[in-house]
């Protein structure tokens, strides 16, 4: 029977169960970064839909002063 020196343990199930560890470390990492992609471009595509709503609601605005200023104009004379 050969004696390992101090240190040098067997790394069949201690080595495996680092690896797998870095593996699921890896891919809960990769799965967080998809999540996070995704919950920004829900995000970006919210601020897009507001910024739009609120554009929309800015030119009916115009468009109704602008009408009015058009009828003025041409009521005057």
């Amino acid at each position: 029977m050969q004696r390992k020196p101090a240190g040098l343990a067997s790394t069949g199930a201690a080595g495996r169960a680092g690896s797998i560890s870095k593996s699921a470390r890896l891919k809960w990492q990769t799965l967080e970064r998809r999540i996070m992609d995704i919950v920004m471009q829900r995000m970006t595509i919210s601020n897009v839909e507001a910024d739009m709503d609120r554009l929309i609601k800015v030119g009916m605005a115009l468009t109704v002063l602008l009408h009015n200023r058009v009828e003025k104009l041409l009521f005057e004379d």
